[in-house]
Order: C-alpha cells, then sequence, then structure tokens
C-alpha cells in the first residue's frame, strides 16, 4: 500500500507542478517510473535517458507550456529556412555521428571529389571517386542531403587559386571549363558546386591577384549560368579570405546574386598568424561591424544578407606567447612554437578549459579565450556559440562548419557525438532549449 501511495504521489508531482526536474544519472531508477507516467513527461525522461550514457544533465519539464529543457535527439527537425552546411571527409559513407535518428545534422555537403587537370583545363573526377560517387549521393538523398562539387582550394589538391585567375583571363578557357564542369555535375547528377577561389587574398600570399573584379564576376556567371538551368545549387566560398580584403575590392556581389545560391562566408575577420599578434577566431563584434559594411556598401545587400552562410569551426588558435605577463588578446608570440600546436580541436580544448590552472576569460560578444603562463587558446562555450548562432539567424541563411573533423565525433568531452554541431541544429532547427553542456 505503500509502494502504491508513493507511485500516486509521484505521479502528481509530475502532472501538477508547473515544472518537474529528474536527476537522470540512474537508468534504473528511472525506469522504475517511465512507464507509469504520462506521455509529455516519458518525452522527457527518454530524453534523460539519451543524456545518461554521458552522465550529465538534468531534463526540465514545464506542464504548462509544454516545453521541455533539453533536446530528445529522436525528435523530428522542424521545418527550417536555415541550412548547415558541412564539408565531407569521411571515406564515402556517412558516418552515424553526423546524423540522429535517421536525420542529418547536414543539410548541404561540400565533397572534394574532384581535382582539375593542367593539361585539359578540366574539372575532373579523381579516378578513386568513379565507383565511389554514385553509392554516396543514393545514401546522401536517403538522408535529404544536397550534395556540392568542391571547386577550389588552397593548394593543387582540387585547384589552386593561381589557377583559377589563369582561366578567368581568358574567355575562351573560361567557356570550356564552364561547359566542362557543367557536364561532370550532370553526368554523375551531383546537386551542385561550390566555387572556393580565394581571390583577391589568401594566406601565405599564394594568390595571383592581377585580374579585376568584372573578370571575377564574369568567370563566376559563366560558371554558374548552366548549372542554374538545370536547377543545381551553387555556393560561393570566400575560403580563407579576410572580408575586409574583398570588400577593398570593390562590390562584385550584386553581379552573381542572380547565379549564387548561397555565399559561405568565413568567420575570421583576419589570419593571425599574418598579423604576428593574438587574434580571435571569430570576433562577434567585429563580425558584426563587417556584417554592417555589407549593408552599407553592398548595392544590393538586402538580397545578399539573406544568402550569407556564416562559417565557423571548433579548430581554434593555439599560442606560445613571448611574455608570460601579456597573457591577453592582442599580444605578440612564438611563430614557430615548437611546444605549442597552432590549432586545437574540439577534444583537446574542451579538456584544457577544465583544467583550473587556466584563467578562462568568457565573452559573448567577442569570443573566449584562457591563458595560463606562456599558453593562449581560443574556445567556444555555450553561450558564445549561441550568441553567434543567433546573430546569424538574424539575417542569413545558416551556418556552416568546414571543418566537422575538429568536433568531437567520439564524444570524448562528455557532451555525446558532435556537441559543437548538435548545438548549432538545435538552435536552428528544434523547438527545445539546449542543454549547456560545454
Amino acid at each position: 500500500m505503500n509502494y502504491l501511495n508513493q507511485i500516486i504521489g509521484l505521479s502528481m508531482l509530475f502532472t501538477w507542478m508547473p515544472v518537474c526536474e529528474g536527476q537522470c544519472r540512474l537508468k534504473a531508477a528511472v525506469g522504475q517510473v517511465k512507464n507509469i507516467l504520462k506521455d509529455d513527461v516519458r518525452f522527457c525522461i527518454s530524453q534523460c535517458l539519451q543524456l545518461t550514457g554521458v552522465g550529465k544533465e538534468e531534463c526540465t519539464f514545464n506542464a504548462t507550456t509544454g516545453k521541455i529543457k533539453g533536446c530528445d535527439p529522436r525528435a523530428q527537425f522542424r521545418p527550417s529556412r536555415f541550412k548547415v552546411l558541412c564539408e565531407f571527409n569521411y571515406n564515402w559513407h556517412i558516418p552515424t555521428f553526423l546524423t540522429k535518428s535517421r536525420q542529418s545534422l547536414c543539410d548541404i555537403y561540400i565533397v572534394p571529389m574532384a581535382t582539375f587537370n593542367k593539361s585539359t583545363n578540366l574539372i575532373e573526377m579523381r579516378p578513386e571517386s568513379l565507383q565511389a560517387v554514385p553509392l554516396f549521393l543514393r545514401e546522401a538523398k536517403i538522408y535529404g542531403i544536397k550534395v556540392t562539387l568542391a571547386v577550389g582550394s588552397i593548394d593543387d589538391y582540387i585547384m589552386h587559386p593561381k589557377e583559377f585567375t589563369r582561366i578567368a583571363k581568358n574567355n575562351e578557357l573560361t567557356t570550356k571549363f564552364a561547359q566542362g564542369l557543367a557536364q561532370l555535375v550532370n553526368n554523375f547528377n551531383i546537386d551542385g558546386i561550390t566555387i572556393s577561389w580565394m581571390w583577391p587574398g589568401c594566406p601565405q600570399g599564394n594568390c595571383i591577384q592581377d585580374v579585376d573584379k568584372r573578370s571575377v564576376s564574369a568567370f563566376v556567371r559563366a560558371v554558374a549560368a548552366p548549372l542554374k538551368v538545370a536547377s543545381k545549387t551553387v555556393i560561393y566560398h570566400m575560403n580563407g579570405v579576410s572580408v575586409n580584403v574583398i570588400m577593398a575590392s570593390g562590390d562584385y556581389f550584386s553581379d552573381i546574386l542572380d547565379v549564387v545560391d548561397y555565399f559561405l562566408l568565413q568567420a575570421q575577420t583576419q589570419n593571425s598568424y599574418l598579423l604576428g599578434v593574438t587574434k580571435f577566431n571569430f570576433n562577434l563584434k567585429e563580425t558584426k561591424e563587417l556584417i554592417g559594411d555589407l549593408k552599407r556598401k553592398i548595392k544590393k545587400s538586402d538580397e545578399l544578407l539573406p544568402k550569407i552562410i556564416l562559417n565557423t569551426d571548433p579548430y581554434y588558435y593555439s599560442y606560445e606567447l613571448i611574455d608570460s605577463k601579456e597573457g591577453k588578446i592582442g599580444t605578440t608570440y612564438v611563430k614557430t612554437s615548437k611546444e605549442i600546436k597552432e590549432r586545437i580541436g574540439m577534444v583537446e580544448w574542451c579538456k584544457l578549459i577544465k583544467d583550473p590552472t587556466y584563467n578562462l576569460v568568457k565573452s559573448t560578444e567577442t569570443q573566449n579565450y584562457a591563458v595560463r603562463q606562456k599558453h593562449l587558446f581560443i574556445f567556444d562555450d555555450y553561450q558564445s556559440l549561441r550568441a553567434k548562432i543567433e546573430f546569424v539567424m538574424g539575417f542569413g541563411a545558416g551556418v556552416g562548419l568546414y571543418n566537422t573533423l575538429a568536433d568531437d565525433f567520439d564524444g570524448f568531452c562528455g557532451c555525446g557525438n558532435m556537441p559543437y554541431l548538435s548545438l548549432m541544429v538545435s538552435l536552428l532547427k528544434m523547438d527545445c532549449e539546449p542543454l549547456p553542456c560545454f
């Protein structure tokens, strides 16, 4: 009888109190009561069970509003105009950590499946891709993923920026290149292309800059036009380029807006390794100022901004400082450090920020950093990443995670698989309140 009264009391607690909280550390304890609870509370409990594997959070259900704090990984994404774009480098099979409940975390993949042939001046499929691509495309369609062909790179891996410039300066070569690319995309039934031409400047100064914006616009139009006729997606990626440099080149965006679906914009505003001082990867304050510049200086900014996908990766700068007494952003560092890695992924920085010997300096207005003696590194947490995503949602088309390998795909940080990407998706596509974890 006492046991029955306890069960009734527990049921009434979850039914009548405005907020119920359940500790989810013990699967057995939760399992004993979940079957007698009402459906919406059971949903809350099941969500908690998903978190038990990483052993951390509480789940809160508001009986009045029906809102649940915490996002059930089994819930269906709501229809959303926002897109999540990811680079794909996973050996021709979509790994389970990039999906949840048979739903892809990414809407669009950029796939480096082809390369530029300097002899033919054409983009051609890599030999190892010929058999794998059709199977991969079929798998992607099951998930509703659009696959775009990566066209361009910082080096010769796909197509060097210098080759873009050489082709763009020659009308005959441009026509041949565009026709060959359209044929390749159509023959393999690829969903579109992502052009990554690092013009007018790029890291290491390895770009030819003697090509004007009219030639750039004409080249992009020539490449994109036949693809748009075939209803393909065209993305223009300003890869590794400071937006300040782009703006200094003048408004060529307005000339290509009608043939480009999305503009993938790198979040970093400057390459710190060129400046010689410590910098944020994604300074939200500076990024807001740059978007403001676009509004003022681009003739058709009202059409451009809704097409911008802002890229942010959890692959952050890490510095060895010259002077341990100057442990802050904007100070000098050792450019060729033998002790400190230049970049660290989420698995590394999520471990370091738990080390009490580091001083954590957090800001949702700019970005976070941590410092200990001569080591300084950049990182994000729930609040700072959320601030960036909400900023993009105010004007743009979505977010990009160009380096998915830098996310925590094994759940090492204790927040489940791909927590950085998952938080993005939760904010953009789910009617829930994500639980802070990192």
